[in-house]
Protein backbone atom coordinates (compact mmCIF):
# COMPACT_ATOMS: atom_id res chain seq x y z
CA UNK A 1 0.00 0.00 0.00
CA UNK A 2 1.51 3.30 -1.09
CA UNK A 3 2.21 5.96 1.51
CA UNK A 4 3.35 3.44 4.10
CA UNK A 5 6.73 2.44 5.46
CA UNK A 6 8.43 0.04 3.05
CA UNK A 7 9.28 -3.46 4.27
CA UNK A 8 12.43 -5.39 3.37
CA UNK A 9 10.84 -7.00 0.29
CA UNK A 10 9.72 -3.61 -1.03
CA UNK A 11 13.12 -2.08 -0.28
CA UNK A 12 14.87 -4.90 -2.17
CA UNK A 13 12.54 -4.39 -5.15
CA UNK A 14 13.16 -0.63 -5.08
CA UNK A 15 16.91 -1.24 -5.02
CA UNK A 16 16.56 -3.66 -7.93
CA UNK A 17 14.76 -0.99 -9.96
CA UNK A 18 17.21 1.76 -8.89
CA UNK A 19 14.50 3.72 -7.09
CA UNK A 20 16.67 3.38 -3.99
CA UNK A 21 20.46 3.26 -4.25
CA UNK A 22 22.60 2.22 -1.29
CA UNK A 23 26.32 1.68 -1.89
CA UNK A 24 27.82 -0.48 -0.59
CA UNK A 25 24.72 -2.62 -0.04
CA UNK A 26 24.61 -5.94 1.81
CA UNK A 27 21.24 -7.69 1.55
CA UNK A 28 22.09 -9.70 4.65
CA UNK A 29 22.05 -6.50 6.73
CA UNK A 30 18.56 -5.48 5.59
CA UNK A 31 16.13 -5.71 8.52
CA UNK A 32 12.33 -5.84 8.51
CA UNK A 33 11.93 -2.17 7.59
CA UNK A 34 15.36 -0.57 7.86
CA UNK A 35 19.01 -0.68 6.84
CA UNK A 36 21.96 -0.01 9.18
CA UNK A 37 24.33 2.93 8.69
CA UNK A 38 27.97 3.02 9.81
CA UNK A 39 30.63 5.75 10.08
CA UNK A 40 32.79 6.51 7.08
CA UNK A 41 34.64 9.59 8.30
CA UNK A 42 34.65 11.54 11.56
CA UNK A 43 35.04 15.30 11.23
CA UNK A 44 35.30 18.15 13.71
CA UNK A 45 33.94 21.66 13.28
CA UNK A 46 36.36 24.55 13.24
CA UNK A 47 35.52 27.70 15.16
CA UNK A 48 32.77 29.67 13.45
CA UNK A 49 33.44 33.09 12.02
CA UNK A 50 31.13 35.99 12.98
CA UNK A 51 29.27 35.26 9.74
CA UNK A 52 28.60 31.70 10.90
CA UNK A 53 31.00 30.01 8.49
CA UNK A 54 33.08 27.01 9.54
CA UNK A 55 35.13 24.17 8.15
CA UNK A 56 34.87 20.44 8.75
CA UNK A 57 38.29 19.12 9.68
CA UNK A 58 39.32 15.46 9.35
CA UNK A 59 39.68 13.46 12.55
CA UNK A 60 39.40 9.82 11.47
CA UNK A 61 38.87 7.75 8.36
CA UNK A 62 36.84 4.73 9.45
CA UNK A 63 37.16 3.02 6.07
CA UNK A 64 40.79 2.05 6.63
CA UNK A 65 42.37 -0.33 9.13
CA UNK A 66 43.10 1.83 12.17
CA UNK A 67 45.36 0.39 14.85
CA UNK A 68 43.92 2.43 17.71
CA UNK A 69 40.24 2.69 18.71
CA UNK A 70 38.52 6.06 18.49
CA UNK A 71 37.20 7.73 21.64
CA UNK A 72 34.77 10.63 21.73
CA UNK A 73 35.80 12.90 24.62
CA UNK A 74 33.31 14.01 27.27
CA UNK A 75 31.13 16.76 25.81
CA UNK A 76 32.77 16.47 22.39
CA UNK A 77 30.71 17.07 19.24
CA UNK A 78 31.69 15.64 15.86
CA UNK A 79 30.16 15.33 12.43
CA UNK A 80 29.99 11.78 11.08
CA UNK A 81 29.89 11.07 7.37
CA UNK A 82 28.26 7.70 6.83
CA UNK A 83 30.05 5.01 4.85
CA UNK A 84 26.96 4.24 2.75
CA UNK A 85 26.04 6.49 -0.17
CA UNK A 86 22.26 6.79 -0.51
CA UNK A 87 20.17 8.35 -3.25
CA UNK A 88 16.44 8.13 -3.83
CA UNK A 89 14.05 8.61 -6.71
CA UNK A 90 11.40 11.27 -6.28
CA UNK A 91 8.50 10.36 -3.96
CA UNK A 92 10.55 8.02 -1.76
CA UNK A 93 11.61 9.60 1.52
CA UNK A 94 14.23 8.20 3.87
CA UNK A 95 14.03 8.80 7.63
CA UNK A 96 16.97 8.22 9.96
CA UNK A 97 16.74 7.01 13.56
CA UNK A 98 19.61 6.48 16.02
CA UNK A 99 20.68 2.94 16.88
CA UNK A 100 19.84 1.97 20.47
CA UNK A 101 23.52 1.30 21.24
CA UNK A 102 24.15 5.03 20.74
CA UNK A 103 21.73 5.90 23.53
CA UNK A 104 23.13 3.20 25.81
CA UNK A 105 26.62 4.65 25.36
CA UNK A 106 25.39 8.10 26.35
CA UNK A 107 25.73 9.60 22.87
CA UNK A 108 23.25 11.89 21.16
CA UNK A 109 22.84 11.61 17.40
CA UNK A 110 21.15 14.34 15.38
CA UNK A 111 19.81 13.35 11.98
CA UNK A 112 16.77 13.94 9.85
CA UNK A 113 15.48 12.73 6.52
CA UNK A 114 16.54 12.66 2.88
CA UNK A 115 14.65 12.82 -0.37
CA UNK A 116 15.39 13.56 -4.01
CA UNK A 117 17.47 15.26 -5.30
CA UNK A 118 19.84 14.65 -2.36
CA UNK A 119 22.40 11.98 -3.10
CA UNK A 120 22.90 12.65 -6.81
CA UNK A 121 22.15 16.35 -7.18
CA UNK A 122 23.64 17.77 -10.40
CA UNK A 123 25.03 14.27 -11.05
CA UNK A 124 27.40 14.65 -8.10
CA UNK A 125 27.34 12.52 -4.97
CA UNK A 126 26.30 14.11 -1.69
CA UNK A 127 27.22 12.29 1.52
CA UNK A 128 24.83 12.03 4.44
CA UNK A 129 26.17 13.57 7.64
CA UNK A 130 25.06 13.22 11.27
CA UNK A 131 25.90 15.19 14.37
CA UNK A 132 27.17 13.09 17.29
CA UNK A 133 27.82 14.34 20.83
CA UNK A 134 29.09 12.62 23.96
CA UNK A 135 26.72 13.50 26.81
CA UNK A 136 28.66 11.59 29.47
CA UNK A 137 31.49 12.64 31.76
CA UNK A 138 33.86 10.04 30.31
CA UNK A 139 35.35 9.23 26.89
CA UNK A 140 33.17 6.87 24.85
CA UNK A 141 34.57 4.40 22.35
CA UNK A 142 33.14 4.48 18.83
CA UNK A 143 34.06 1.47 16.69
CA UNK A 144 34.83 1.99 13.02
CA UNK A 145 32.16 -0.54 12.00
CA UNK A 146 29.65 0.53 14.65
CA UNK A 147 26.01 0.75 13.59
CA UNK A 148 25.12 4.28 14.61
CA UNK A 149 21.76 4.69 12.87
CA UNK A 150 19.14 3.05 10.69
CA UNK A 151 17.32 4.39 7.66
CA UNK A 152 13.76 3.44 6.75
CA UNK A 153 11.79 4.50 3.70
CA UNK A 154 8.29 5.81 2.99
CA UNK A 155 6.93 5.26 -0.52
CA UNK A 156 4.70 8.11 -1.72
CA UNK A 157 4.77 7.24 -5.43
CA UNK A 158 1.13 6.16 -5.56
CA UNK A 159 -0.23 9.29 -3.93
CA UNK A 160 -1.41 12.48 -5.60
CA UNK A 161 0.73 15.33 -4.33
CA UNK A 162 1.75 18.85 -5.23
CA UNK A 163 5.09 19.41 -6.92
CA UNK A 164 7.90 20.49 -4.61
CA UNK A 165 10.69 22.57 -6.14
CA UNK A 166 13.98 23.59 -4.60
CA UNK A 167 14.08 27.16 -3.37
CA UNK A 168 17.02 29.30 -4.45
CA UNK A 169 18.54 28.85 -0.98
CA UNK A 170 18.12 25.05 -1.12
CA UNK A 171 19.69 24.94 -4.59
CA UNK A 172 22.63 27.00 -3.30
CA UNK A 173 23.10 24.61 -0.37
CA UNK A 174 23.03 21.54 -2.63
CA UNK A 175 25.60 23.19 -4.89
CA UNK A 176 27.77 23.91 -1.84
CA UNK A 177 27.53 20.29 -0.68
CA UNK A 178 28.47 19.13 -4.16
CA UNK A 179 31.55 21.37 -4.14
CA UNK A 180 32.60 20.16 -0.70
CA UNK A 181 32.30 16.55 -1.89
CA UNK A 182 34.44 17.37 -4.94
CA UNK A 183 37.08 18.85 -2.65
CA UNK A 184 36.89 15.81 -0.39
CA UNK A 185 37.41 13.48 -3.35
CA UNK A 186 40.32 15.50 -4.75
CA UNK A 187 42.00 16.79 -1.60
CA UNK A 188 41.26 14.43 1.28
CA UNK A 189 38.52 15.36 3.71
CA UNK A 190 39.20 19.10 4.08
CA UNK A 191 35.64 19.99 2.95
CA UNK A 192 36.46 23.62 2.37
CA UNK A 193 38.36 26.15 0.39
CA UNK A 194 41.16 26.63 2.91
CA UNK A 195 40.00 30.08 3.97
CA UNK A 196 37.67 29.02 6.75
CA UNK A 197 34.62 29.11 4.51
CA UNK A 198 32.80 25.97 3.36
CA UNK A 199 33.25 25.31 -0.33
Amino acid sequence: MFGNVMNNKQISEAIGSNCIKISPFDNGKLKTIHYPLTPGKILSKSLETPEGNFRLLPKRDCSIDNEDPYFLDSGEFVVVEIAEHISLKESIVGHIVPASIIARKGLCLSAGRIEAPFGDYAKKKQILQFGLKNLTNNPVRLNDDEIIAYIYFIDLRGLDKAAVLLTDDEARKFASWTRRQYLADSDGVSHGTGDGIPG
